[in-house]
């Protein structure tokens, strides 16, 4: 992972800089790492697009499926709402991805969904010096990903690393 520390109000330039140098990657995933009274004023203020609920959209198309057909179609539902964003896709709200019953890889997930076109999303986790994580160790939740796993994925962060 590729990781740019910021100001918030430096994030719509960093964005614009990691979608350009994302070009050349297999994928094209940013994830954006900020305190929590930081992203309403990106999702609100500093972004030309819209972000989208992600959770809300899946959890309208997964609640008529099965259990069974939910793990199946997550990656094609999550490939849908990609498409259907015009150049950039802008996601927020994706806890719903680190649900246990969908038995998905959340980060891997956006990593594949990001071939097609660059994927902006706020990762509702921490982030320190050696890794990217979601909920606290112990929870069902609980996602740790290794820095060094991710090659084609920037981060941007506000965040001084181990703060959060």
């Amino acid at each position: 992972m590729k990781i740019s520390n910021t100001k918030i109000e430096n994030i719509k330039t960093e964005i614009d800089q990691a979608i350009k140098s994302g070009s050349f990657q297999s994928s094209n995933l940013i994830l954006l790492v900020l305190n929590p009274t930081e992203i309403d004023e990106v999702i609100v203020k500093n972004v030309d697009s819209q972000f989208k609920n992600l959770s809300k959209l899946l959890s309208e198309k997964l609640v008529v499926l099965s259990l069974k057909d939910r793990e199946q179609y997550l990656h094609s539902l999550v490939s849908d709402l990609v498409k259907e964003a015009v150049d950039i896709c802008y996601f927020s709200r994706i806890n719903l991805l680190f649900e246990e019953s969908l038995q998905a890889d959340p980060l891997k997930l956006l990593q594949h969904a990001a071939k097609k076109k660059p994927i902006i999303v706020v990762w509702p986790g921490s982030l320190d010096s050696m890794s990217l994580s979601y909920a606290k160790p112990g929870l069902p939740d609980y996602r740790s990903y290794k820095l060094n796993e991710f090659q084609d994925v920037q981060v941007i962060t506000t965040c001084e690393q181990g703060v959060k």
